[in-house]
């Protein structure tokens, strides 16, 4: 870990709301995290959320320095992911 570096835990998804809501609310408890680096780590389902995450998180300036993914189902590739 870097002396900037933030490693950022999502909470875990249950899959029962709806993707987008779980996004809304991980960002919103997200705005209160400070760090010049972030590395985002994700377990199980919470990794179909990392693109719509990423994006917003690019949107609000935070620098991501990677992603970890723990025993997670791994979001499928587009045209920006994972390079967001």
């Amino acid at each position: 870990m870097f002396p900037d570096q933030r490693d950022i835990l999502l909470p875990d998804y249950d899959g029962v709301q709806p993707l987008h809501a779980y996004v809304t609310s991980t960002m919103a408890a997200l705005r209160h995290e400070y760090g010049e680096e972030w590395l985002i780590v994700a377990r199980g389902a919470s990794a179909l959320a990392l693109p719509d995450i990423a994006f917003a998180l690019r949107a609000q300036h935070r620098r991501v320095i990677g992603y970890r993914i723990v025993d997670g189902v791994l979001p499928a590739p587009t045209s920006d992911w994972p390079d967001a």
